[in-house]
């Protein structure tokens, strides 16, 4: 969802598709679909399937199997919940066992980087980062006012949560003083945040024109033909937008190029990229043992 709690559908397969108005532009990889890859299916950052443009359907079940997930390990294999609960009538913590997510940011809650949590306690006793429900509790009154004595609903099983007050006073305790204190603290490897993907995306090139579509300036990747390049240069346009590439407009050749930034470095593009890899090695030589 966005801002304004407009659900998207993103769509993981041949061809990643979102219905987001980035994607609908750009034809580019947008935040939700990497945020399907990273967050939900657990794949690796540096695994090269995370900024393809689709999967084969063998990679799409390798997704599916966890076979690309990255899992940290834990300093510890389980964390103890309190012994009692503080009040008459709460629910008793669960235990957070390795693996288990915050059901807000999907992020793991055993990590290097450890983040407080809280829990539902009128409900199912799941634990969930005390930041991630300050941002489900902002949600909440925006929706309806509550005062600090109404309980927030949990965003798992939608009983009562906890009391305003109460995560109120959590989030004061827990978020201010880790901001205060930043000293000592480890350097951890984190995927990408939401801004570091926008500005990628939202790459353009202000002064190229699209060989076919015309379209100007170009967003995203802009493409050249490796073997036309010199005749086409006499045209005064070589580059092709994303959308006209994927969409085969150039079909004579398969030697592209590929620049991200306008002044940045040129690329080769990957023959068949969407192919699993030695593939069409395999069938080169399936090809010469059948004559």
């Amino acid at each position: 969802m966005n801002e304004h709690s407009y659900p998207y559908q993103v769509h993981i397969g041949q061809e990643h598709t979102c219905t987001c108005s980035e994607f609908k532009a750009r034809q580019e990889l947008c935040i939700h679909i990497c945020w399907v890859m990273l967050k939900r299916f657990k794949v690796d950052q540096n695994n090269s399937i995370t900024w393809q443009l689709g999967l084969v359907e063998r990679e799409i079940q390798d997704v599916l199997d966890g076979k690309y997930s990255f899992t940290v390990q834990p300093k510890s294999t389980l964390e103890k919940p309190e012994d009692e609960p503080k009040n008459e009538g709460e629910i008793r913590q669960r235990p957070i066992c390795p693996g288990d997510i915050c059901a807000i940011c999907q992020d793991e809650l055993l990590t290097e980087q450890r983040h407080p949590v809280t829990y539902c306690r009128n409900g199912c006793g799941n634990s969930v980062h005390i930041r991630c429900m300050r941002v489900w509790t902002d949600h909440q009154r925006k929706q309806k006012s509550i005062n600090l004595s109404e309980n927030v609903p949990c965003p798992i099983c939608r009983e009562e949560f906890g009391q305003l007050g109460m995560l109120m006073r959590e989030i004061t305790e827990n978020i201010h003083p880790r901001e205060a204190k930043p000293e000592n603290r480890r350097t951890v490897v984190v995927a990408p945040t939401v801004q570091s993907i926008q500005s990628t995306v939202r790459t353009y090139h202000p002064s190229t024109t699209c060989l076919s579509c015309g379209m100007s300036p170009v967003y995203g990747n802009i493409y050249r033909c490796q073997l036309c390049d010199e005749k086409l240069d006499q045209l005064g346009s070589t580059f092709m937008c994303a959308p006209c590439y994927r969409q085969g407009k150039h079909p004579e050749h398969d030697a592209f190029m590929y620049r991200e930034a306008p002044n940045g470095k040129w690329f080769a593009v990957a023959v068949n990229r969407c192919i699993p890899h030695n593939l069409m090695s395999y069938l080169k030589i399936e090809e010469q043992n059948s004559h």
